[in-house]
């Protein structure tokens, strides 16, 4: 028995009727191992902050006689919590790989919403800050919302209508999960 990934040269010589002969040779590799599939960007069962939500991709190989097809990943996320499975190599032999999955979860903290609404408002007093911050801290999320979008008004408004809806989406995600 040939071992994996072992060259085997095979010969033979033939004879016609009339007494020809032709010889020929080739060299054979074996190859009975599949490819091998990882998940990259993501560490199964973290939780991440929105501001480092991981990028995840698949990523396919094969020491014996390459990668045919590589594997393709499949997000499926639900409220913040993300399953990534990595399915379908094939490697140049035919051999298939083993589906690989992981979970991790974004999952926003009041910490880090403040964090963000202090980021996205560098002109806003110190008072209004601590206002908001004391909104989300004792999670009253309807308090916050209005503030949030109460700076979005007058002639020189502290913050854009789009960092603000950036702001109540995390706020209500917030609240969903509190």
């Amino acid at each position: 028995m040939v071992a994996d990934g072992a060259a085997q040269k095979v010969a033979g010589t033939v004879t016609d009727n009339a007494g020809n002969t032709a010889s020929t040779s080739v060299t054979l590799a074996v190859d009975r191992t599949a490819p091998v599939v990882t998940i990259t960007g993501a560490t199964d069962g973290t939780v991440y902050g929105p501001d480092v939500a991981p990028v995840v991709s698949c990523v396919t190989t094969d020491a014996v006689s390459g990668v045919a097809g590589q594997a393709t990943a499949r997000d499926v996320e639900n409220n913040g919590k993300h399953t990534v499975t990595c399915a379908g190599a094939t490697d140049k032999a035919g051999n298939a790989a083993a589906t690989v999955q992981l979970t991790y979860t974004v999952k926003p903290t009041v910490e880090w919403l403040i964090a963000l609404t202090h980021k996205v408002m560098p002109g806003a007093s110190a008072v209004t800050l601590r206002q908001l911050d004391a909104d989300l801290t004792a999670s009253r999320w309807v308090a916050y919302t209005a503030r949030v979008w109460a700076l979005t008004q007058g002639a020189k408004p502290v913050l854009s209508a789009a960092d603000a809806t950036t702001l109540v989406y995390w706020a209500a995600r917030l609240q969903c999960n509190v």
